[in-house]
């Protein structure tokens, strides 16, 4: 399928509801681990000189900013204070990947899973679960670039 010029920039504004699901009580209690904002997803985006595709920016419970790549499912950790772009790539056990990508005529939804890795000493380290859901507005624009980047979804037209 050829697209004409796709736009190498395109940015699309959607939402993201995350459900924490470790052992972490104090963010189970945090409005029973459910966690809801508006997201921007970069088709393209450099991170430490490296160009990322499909790319989100998403805060989570424990008030740490992290970008991931919903095509390399790399994560990386915002560690920049002065606001340079400067982002951690964390240990290979952390990771965002996608379970399902499902369109219909008004929407584009991603469902998936958050591991974040954590090391709170040397001897002790944290595995944080959460499963998430990204909700677009469907565009052909968009649909188009799932196509074009290789994304396997699933298509449910509503009129049949």
């Amino acid at each position: 399928m050829k697209i004409n010029s796709p736009m190498e920039n395109l940015k699309i504004y959607g939402k993201m509801i995350v459900q924490y699901n470790g052992t972490n009580t104090l963010f189970l209690e945090q409005d029973n681990g459910l966690k809801y904002f508006k997201i921007r997803l970069n088709r393209k985006k450099l991170i430490n000189d490296k160009e990322e595709r499909m790319v989100i920016e998403f805060t989570l419970h424990d008030h740490v900013t992290y970008v991931g790549s919903l095509y390399s499912h790399f994560l990386y950790e915002d560690v920049d204070l002065e606001d340079e772009g400067l982002y951690f790539q964390m240990d290979e056990k952390s990771f965002i990947s996608n379970k399902s990508i499902i369109l219909d005529n008004q929407y584009i939804i991603f469902r998936g899973r958050i591991n974040i890795y954590k090391y709170i000493t040397l001897e002790d380290t944290r595995n944080e679960g959460y499963n998430y859901e990204l909700i677009f507005n469907y565009s052909k624009q968009f649909a188009d670039i799932l196509t074009l980047e290789n994304f396997e979804y699933l298509y449910f037209n509503p009129e049949v």
